[in-house]
């Protein structure tokens, strides 16, 4: 089974003219998320042990919204993004760690 994080594969037959097959697969721990559709705020929860998360919140067609670098210290797997301030409507939240790389789909009410 693949570990969390990055990981590398390559495959190769012993005869040199076929080459080698390399490919990296990035295996990412979970992201919960609660409620969605939000309202005043969005509470995420972060599966494994990355210590920082980056955070970046982009509008449906693509407008980059809010940027957030989040610290996590042992035993606090959650954050509460505040989005009282974001308009009505579909946003992408992309979120990236050592061991974590998910892009959520949430809506705003």
């Amino acid at each position: 089974s693949l570990e969390k994080g990055m990981n590398n594969i390559s495959i190769s037959t012993g005869i040199e003219c076929q080459g080698l097959f390399e490919k990296s697969y990035f295996n990412s721990h979970e992201v919960q998320y609660a409620p969605n559709p939000f309202n005043e705020y969005l509470q995420l929860y972060f599966d494994g042990e990355d210590s920082w998360i980056e955070l970046d919140v982009y509008t449906a067609n693509g407008q980059h919204v809010e940027h957030q670098n989040i610290s996590l210290s042992p035993g606090i797997r959650s954050y509460n993004l505040k989005t009282s301030n974001y308009k009505q409507g579909l946003y992408i939240i992309k979120i990236k760690g050592e061991n974590i790389d998910k892009t959520l789909q949430v809506i705003k009410e």
